[in-house]
């Protein structure tokens, strides 16, 4: 377990999955028959268009799998019953050390004014729902009935109270009446509302989108349908309540109402302001401001589309938030006016300009013909992630995705190990953002090195962090102590972002020191023994079910290996001094292997056959690259799949289907059906992850990231090298053709597409400078299958095709060394050209 609080299991609501015994996914019987269900669904359509739609008006009211949106700066889940959301990097409570004053700093809980309904909450979605994953739009639809002029209980809306119903009268073809506690009126409620006219059955259409480039923003655009009868009709929404001691993570709240006018148009608006109630040390308290223009009770004319915004913006991204809230809200106001008087909002500037910019996010993706059940999960996987992270702002990524508060909202391990590998194949920029956080807190890290009782040096990050990078792991969890693999986990990706874009600039200016430091901790933290070896003492490995703390992990020692073998490797690049010491350490640190069993222990001590939580010694050979003969591999993964929780972690399966994958044709079997488990957890309507199978943190985009890494870096097989790519692709069981746009590598942006009838892969450079592609190992069993095909050097729109299964290099075109360019950051720029 971890220290943040668990939300309530979930069942999996079909006939196929009822408890056969136990969990629904620890039965195989079960789990096959879920998987053949999302692949009957996924193949009704051989065409898809990024869109999940559900009508069954039960499946949406049941579902616990909401719709969300986001896009880095703010993230919400669009059911119509949740009030608030939540900004990328607002949070509201102490670290760990101040429990006795605080709770644990958490995302503050934000009012979403738009998360709006219908009044009558069982017609509220009644028509259906659709997330439109390519537009990152969800569209709910609300079959409204036939009304006459009867009385009927009417809900406050935002600034609406009994003041406001004895004075209301008639508006927009609507008498209210303040019946007070007359028990007998419109079902016994104080306000009372009648049509003025019956009016016919009315669809509502909403559709929400967080906009990708006004990052502040969040829109609702309506219009209404029906058949014959008036020119207009009356819609009556149901608001969030929202009220100044209504959110509990801020103080000092205010809340008011204003005519803002826009044009020659004048907007309702709602307006909120507050303070969180606490911080961590040395962090200042947030002011949070919110302004949106909202309907209450509206008349929607024929033909016509409406639309509704909030702005959101906190003392983080601005001196002035409520100044910044108004400006926004008036702008996009404005702008969804012209839009609107243009003819068609959706080819206007405000629209169109959120969709283009997810166009170009979705210019990078994997296709597979055969498997739109792959493709789907693939889609929403990335959407989830994606929405939860931008460029220009770097606020990392939490297990539990922008939209929720699971574990939080810290950003653990599950960041660089789980769902950065994916992000930085096809975005390298956010990639970057993704280490720009851990940068941007090096000197906590360094603090938390020197606050144990025997201080070390360097810098030693923490297992769960928030705003400063303090621990905010409860006390109560000795991860925060003693999960300190973490940091060689931040180092290694770095590492790889290095090698990925050899953005020499970049490592020497900001991420060597943390680099350099992450070593210094090692060298402090490995104790040396009579006979010169090195041993890590008292630590928690991946598996957590070893939570008191164990001596040599396996896990630990590598990946800290690495670490100190990279920052050697570092210094040489940007000309910075490196110390002996480093080498010496990775050099002497332990690796424990079992000769009997030829598998690597877990840890010194570990008995063979006990239960552990989730990968571990599975991650040596994927992604951290340990050197072993096959046969090890195979050992490790047969021992250790055998005592791993078939409850635990929705991601471990994906590094096993991975390492099977490694082993060759004669594994194929196994490789699919861990393949076809990892991404078992992903929950309809909406393809949403649960971190177990039947619950945990919802939606769990660690889960998205470990199968993410089972396409691009299991079946496409790219491995990141010091001065180039490989890849070594293997079809998928079920496909025909794959297909992988989009990957990133030296400003070149390239395409893989794997043909099995054809016995064919191909690489196109899609863009950028030239890229060399040569082949380099023949496929399994076809020694002569490389016979007359040469390196090739790609221009841009240009391919190279190779024999399906060949495991090719991607290099960068030889750049000229010039004699008067000695620095060494020079020379390390163009190695890394090459």
């Amino acid at each position: 377990p971890r220290s943040a609080a668990r939300t309530p299991s979930v069942e999996y609501r079909t006939k196929c999955a009822e408890p056969m015994g136990g969990h629904a996914a620890a039965n195989p019987l079960v789990l096959g028959c879920l998987l053949l269900l999302l692949r009957v669904v996924a193949v009704r359509s051989s065409t898809w268009d990024g869109s999940l739609t559900i009508h069954d008006e039960n499946q949406i009211k049941k579902s616990e799998y909401s719709a969300t949106i986001g896009n880095g700066f703010l993230g919400a889940i669009m059911d119509a019953k949740t009030p608030h959301l939540y900004l990328a990097g607002v949070f509201n409570g102490g670290i760990a050390e101040q429990l006795d004053t605080t709770e644990i700093s958490h995302r503050a809980a934000v009012p979403n004014p738009l998360n709006a309904g219908v009044q009558g909450s069982h017609l509220t979605g009644n028509d259906g729902g659709t997330l439109d994953l390519q537009r990152a739009v969800y569209t709910r639809k609300s079959l409204i009935p036939k009304q006459g002029t009867e009385w009927q209980c009417h809900n406050y809306s935002l600034g609406q109270d009994d003041a406001w119903c004895q004075t209301a009268s008639e508006q927009s073809g609507v008498r209210y009446w303040f019946a007070g506690a007359n028990p007998v009126a419109c079902g016994g409620c104080y306000c009372c509302r009648q049509l003025v006219e019956a009016q016919p059955e009315v669809i509502l259409e909403q559709r929400f989108y967080a906009h990708q480039t006004r990052s502040s923003l969040l829109i609702m655009e309506y219009d209404a349908t029906w058949d014959g009868g008036p020119d207009s009709v009356v819609v009556a929404f149901d608001l969030p309540v929202i009220k100044e001691d209504g959110f509990k993570d801020f103080t000092s709240a205010k809340v008011s109402d204003k005519l803002l006018d826009v044009g020659d148009q004048k907007h309702t608006t709602f307006s909120w302001h507050g303070k969180t109630v606490a911080a961590e040390t040395g962090a200042e308290r947030v002011t949070v401001a919110v302004m949106a223009s909202v309907p209450t009770v509206t008349r929607l004319d024929r033909g016509k589309g409406y639309a509704a915004v909030a702005a959101f913006h906190s003392s983080l991204d601005t001196e002035n938030p409520t100044g910044m809230v108004e400006s926004d809200l008036r702008d996009a106001l404005q702008d969804l006016a012209t839009d609107q008087l243009a003819g068609d909002r959706a080819d206007g500037k405000v629209l169109s300009a959120h969709t283009a910019a997810w166009a170009e996010l979705w210019k990078s993706g994997v296709t597979v013909e055969g498997r739109p059940d792959v493709e789907k999960a693939v889609k929403s996987s990335t959407y989830y992630i994606l929405s939860s992270l931008r460029e220009d702002w770097p606020h990392s990524l939490s297990p539990g995705a922008l939209p929720s508060n699971g574990y939080n909202g810290h950003t653990f391990w599950d960041t660089e190990t789980w769902m950065y590998p994916p992000i930085l194949a096809w975005y390298p920029e956010l990639a970057r953002s993704v280490l720009q956080y851990r940068v941007d807190r090096l000197p906590e890290a360094e603090a938390k090195a020197k606050s144990y009782k025997q201080p070390f040096d360097g810098a030693m990050f923490a297992w769960e962090s928030a705003v400063t990078g303090s621990e905010t792991c409860p006390p109560a969890w000795s991860m925060g102590k003693l999960e300190q693999h973490i940091s060689a986990d931040i180092s290694f990706a770095i590492r790889q972002y290095f090698y990925v874009t050899s953005d020499v600039s970049w490592l020497k200016d900001l991420g060597f020191d943390l680099v350099s430091e992450v070593a210094d901790f090692w060298v402090s933290k490995a104790q040396e023994d009579e006979s010169g070896k090195y041993h890590v003492k008292k630590v928690v490995p991946p598996d957590e079910y070893a939570d008191k703390g164990i001596d040599d992990s396996i896990y630990t020692n590598w990946v800290a290996k690495v670490a100190l073998e990279w920052a050697v490797e570092a210094a040489d690049i940007v000309g910075k001094q490196k110390k002996a010491k480093w080498q010496e350490v990775a050099d002497g640190l332990v690796l424990l292997f079992d000769e009997d069993k030829q598998a690597h222990p877990e840890y010194d001590g570990y008995k063979w056959g006990s239960s552990i939580k989730q990968a571990d010694v599975v991650l040596l050979p994927y992604p951290y690259e340990m050197p072993m003969p096959a046969h090890v591999r195979l050992n490790d993964l047969k021992l250790y799949a055998n005592v791993t929780d078939s409850n635990g972690p929705a991601m471990t399966w994906g590094m096993h289907a991975i390492g099977y994958m490694m082993s060759g044709k004669e594994y194929e079997k196994q490789a699919a059906a861990n393949f076809n488990r990892s991404f078992a957890n992903v929950k309809q309507p909406y393809l949403v992850w649960t971190e177990y199978p039947n619950g945990g943190a919802t939606n769990f985009i660690t889960g998205a990231g470990g199968f993410l890494q089972t396409i691009t870096f299991g079946y496409f097989g790219m491995r990141i090298h010091r001065d180039h790519l490989t890849l070594s692709p293997r079809m998928m069981e079920g496909a025909t053709v794959m297909e992988n746009r989009g990957l990133q590598y030296l400003g070149r942006s390239f395409t893989v597409r794997c043909d099995a009838a054809a016995g064919e892969q191909k690489v196109t450079l899609d863009a950028g400078d030239e890229l060399v592609v040569a082949a380099v190992e023949a496929p399994e069993g076809g020694s002569e299958a490389l016979a007359g095909v040469e390196a090739r050097v790609l221009k841009p729109g240009a391919s190279a095709s190779f024999p399906l299964g060949s495991t090719i290099s991607l290099k960068g075109a030889v750049v000229v060394q010039l004699p008067s360019q000695d620095d060494a950051a020079d020379d390390a720029q163009r190695l890394f050209a090459m």
